[in-house]
């Protein structure tokens, strides 16, 4: 930028912080020199929407009444958290009803989008730092952003109502939070405004009650067509899933109907338009090298989903993670309360506490609620299989006794 003269053009409806009122026009923002001119906002932050979700109609209307505009000052201000397992689609999800969401008009201020990587060791945000990223999308200069965390999410509500105020609500969309505390200093305090978040945790608590909204694997019929959209989309011409339908419904089969298994294995079917999908079946139909199969790519950005659980179970404490360890020794599908109790030499009460957190982190759910039996995802459960390896012969060979 030379001297101040460089320009760029803002194409979001609605007025800045500034007090610049636009509709739908190009506006011209000055990125002089520091302290110089308006600052660039960012109120049309939300990602580009790649693929639909599959399977999600009913839930996505659930959503969708939470963000619509509710009558002028009705209410507390509406706090959405969409959960579930890793891998389990929710950031697809919430994307693509904030999308729905603008397309019919309900946020005519815009749209902040903070990417919080909760799970992520070393690189998760604090609230403070989601405020402050969020107070720069807002057009806040550096030098302008007080120097506590309490003056900084006092000066982010006060630029809401500004924009409450003017061009109207807006929708905060707050993706991979692992805590209430990384998302609470979000919360709007105007009613008209809407915040949006996904965590594989139920995220709630007295300073953060939102309403949860969990998110569960895919049917049978819309795991395999979510395999067989993505083939086709890869290659118009790919009828694999057409011409072997048993095959792909052993796939989804295998892969517990996850979203993130299901990706995973259509991409490594799109690498190779030449395997059979019964193939991939068959390698996947191994349960001890299924988790190994589903994985794809090596350098860059790997997906894989015994690496999506491991940064689950990384932030679960050491009571909660032997709980979960010693729970996949249990043959069957589901465990009660009285056999973790024994296996992991707890007191009922205090083995259900453990349990609660481990559905509160989505790694178990109890099925059905209140009947003290508790249930892992298959994949989840050849996960944690794996695990047991930590506990050492003698302490396996002990539980196992006391199951």
């Amino acid at each position: 930028m030379a001297n101040g003269a460089d320009r760029v053009r803002n194409e979001i409806s609605g007025s800045d912080i500034h007090g610049n009122v636009f509709q739908g026009e190009h506006v011209h923002v000055s990125l002089g020199q520091p302290g110089r001119g308006p600052a660039p906002t960012a109120l049309a932050s939300l990602p580009p929407l790649l693929v639909d979700p599959v399977g999600r109609a009913d839930a996505s209307e659930v959503l969708l009444g939470l963000l619509a505009p509710a009558a002028a000052g009705a209410g507390p201000v509406v706090v959405a958290a969409v959960a579930g397992l890793a891998g389990v689609g929710k950031s697809t999800f919430a994307l693509a009803a904030a999308h729905e969401a603008v397309r019919r008009g309900w946020f005519p201020g815009g749209v902040l989008h903070v990417q919080l990587h909760g799970y992520r060791p070393g690189t998760a945000l604090s609230g403070a730092q989601a405020v402050g990223a969020l107070l720069r999308a807002l057009g806040v200069r550096e030098d302008d952003v007080p120097p506590t965390a309490e003056e900084q999410a006092g000066l982010y509500r006060s630029e809401l109502a500004r924009l409450a105020a003017g061009a109207g609500a807006v929708l905060v969309l707050a993706d991979d939070a692992s805590a209430a505390e990384q998302v609470a200093p979000l919360v709007p305090a105007d009613p008209c405004h809407r915040l949006l978040v996904t965590s594989r945790d139920n995220l709630h608590s007295p300073a953060f009650p939102a309403r949860l909204l969990p998110l569960g694997v895919l049917g049978a019929a819309e795991a395999g067509e979510l395999v067989a959209r993505a083939l086709r989309r890869a290659r118009e011409e790919d009828r694999r899933s057409e011409d072997e339908p048993k095959a792909l419904a052993a796939i989804a089969e295998h892969c517990g109907y996850l979203p993130l298994a299901l990706q995973i294995a259509a991409a490594l079917l799109a690498d190779d338009p030449g395997t059979p999908l019964v193939e991939l079946a068959k390698e996947l139909a191994d349960t001890g090298c299924r988790l190994d199969a589903l994985r794809h790519g090596d350098g860059g950005m790997p997906l894989a989903v015994a690496g999506a659980f491991e940064l689950s179970y990384r932030r679960l404490g050491a009571d909660a993670a032997r709980v979960l360890r010693l729970s996949a020794l249990n043959p069957g599908p589901d465990v009660s309360t009285e056999a973790v109790a024994a296996v992991a030499e707890l007191g009922r009460t205090t083995a259900r506490q453990h349990l609660a957190a481990l559905a509160r982190a989505n790694l178990l759910a109890e099925q059905p609620v209140g009947s003290g039996r508790w249930r892992a995802h298959d994949l989840v459960r050849l996960y944690t299989r794996r695990l047991l390896e930590q506990d050492g012969e003698e302490e396996r060979t002990a539980a196992w006794g006391r199951l």
